[in-house]
């Protein structure tokens, strides 16, 4: 698409649905795009704009896929300045949010390539051979979580400051390939990614096979020559900075199969019709002895529980679960969540709701049908909605609209 003023927008979608082959690629257990399909991104952008040299490509922040279903990418490329040179920047975003986030930012022209280097003779005349038995093991320890699609290395050497290695992927994907060519980049040193890409330029990575020359420049930053399978210079990555990261930044961002989302209740009128609703008094943990305020919680919460009611029964709680950002459990009320949701089968599969509707093959502990999820925050006017896999995952295969377990309202 171009624009009045010059840009062209290049649009793409990638998500672990449509693209399996990401969920290969973890740092620290969180799903990240490689910063090499940005690059690719742009690289491709270039070659439509007759600019196919990367001058400089800078990661900001890295895309993360988590459960939000598929990532839209674009990639706007200016019109060219006075010196033949186009900005570019990478722009991503949610498919279900509105806001767009930069990640990387940059410029391509039309400069003269930079000169890739053969690799004719191989394995390199004088280089040692390293093992690379447990490579990807000893990566996943450090927290690189690199799955089949990404495990690219198959045999590497070492000359000085250079690091050869034979890399192959099993599929067409250029970013996981340049990604792969890149792994002999990682030492036994702090977590690094990739931050800027300088003087980068590519003539053939369609054979799905690289032999990658790595020769440091300085302490953080290295060059990489690449050549096809059979030697001849296929790219170059002028200068790869390579940036220190906290490795605890990426933890937490991925969840499991199902999850809470917070939406605005009906109200508590509403959500109560035609249910059983308890609410037992709990203790906080300001009041003094956390331990013993869990211990009476949990008494009082499973006393509740096992009182005649309703077929179904809603439990109201307040402090038991972070319902807006920030909000963080009260560990006096929280275990009160988890009683709530013990009945439930861990093999039960199904859907959430609201309101007690047939479910096959119900599960009935005390002659009680228990709703797991209807899970709202009357005092504020806050609701679940129902869960839905996480992709890349099995959706359940038997929906089912009254799992086995209680209904939990408020915190």
């Amino acid at each position: 698409m171009e624009l009045p003023d010059g840009t062209t927008v290049h649009a793409t979608r990638l998500g672990i649905g449509s693209d399996p082959w990401l969920a290969d690629h973890q740092v620290n257990g969180t799903v990240i795009v490689p910063a090499t399909v940005m690059l690719d991104l742009v690289l491709q952008a270039g070659e439509h704009a007759d600019a196919p040299v990367v001058d400089e490509l800078v990661v900001e922040a890295p895309i993360v896929l988590v459960d939000q279903g598929p990532v839209e990418v674009q990639v706007s490329v200016r019109a060219a300045d006075e010196h033949g040179r186009h900005a570019v920047e990478v722009h991503a975003r949610p498919e279900s949010e509105p806001t767009w986030t930069r990640h990387a930012t940059g410029t391509i022209s039309a400069d003269a390539m930079p000169a890739g280097e053969s690799l004719t003779v191989w394995p390199p005349a004088g280089a040692e051979s390293v093992d690379a038995g447990e490579f990807y093991e000893v990566l996943a320890l450090r927290g690189y979580q690199y799955g089949p699609a990404f495990q690219g290395v198959r045999a590497m050497w070492r000359a000085g400051e250079t690091v050869y290695a034979e890399v192959a992927v099993d599929h067409a994907e250029r970013g996981a390939l340049l990604d792969a060519a890149l792994h002999g980049v990682i030492d036994d040193g702090p977590m690094r990614l990739p931050f800027t890409f300088n003087q980068v330029s590519v003539t053939n990575l369609g054979g799905g096979a690289l032999r990658v020359a790595i020769t440091r420049l300085d302490a953080d930053s290295v060059q990489v020559a690449l050549a096809d399978d059979t030697g001849a210079a296929a790219g170059l990555i002028g200068a790869l900075l390579l940036r220190a990261v906290d490795p605890a930044q990426f933890r937490g961002a991925v969840r499991g199969l199902y999850g809470v989302q917070w939406a605005p209740a009906p109200g508590a009128g509403a959500l109560a019709s035609g249910l059983a609703v308890v609410a037992p008094v709990l203790r906080r943990s300001g009041d003094g002895d956390v331990l013993a305020a869990v211990r009476e919680n949990v008494a009082t919460m499973l006393t509740a529980l096992r009182e005649p009611s309703a077929e179904a029964l809603v439990v109201l709680t307040s402090g038991a679960v972070g319902v807006l950002d920030g909000e963080v459990p009260d560990p006096a009320v929280a275990p009160c969540w988890g009683c709530c949701a013990a009945p439930r089968p861990s093999t039960r599969t199904g859907s959430w709701s609201s309101t007690p509707t047939p479910c096959p093959k119900p599960f009935r502990p005390a002659s009680r049908r228990w709703l797991f999820g209807t899970a709202s925050r009357t005092c504020r006017g806050w609701s679940s909605t129902p869960p839905t896999a996480r992709p890349g995952r099995s959706n359940p295969s038997t929906p089912c609209s009254s799992p086995a377990a209680p209904a939990t309202s408020g915190r």
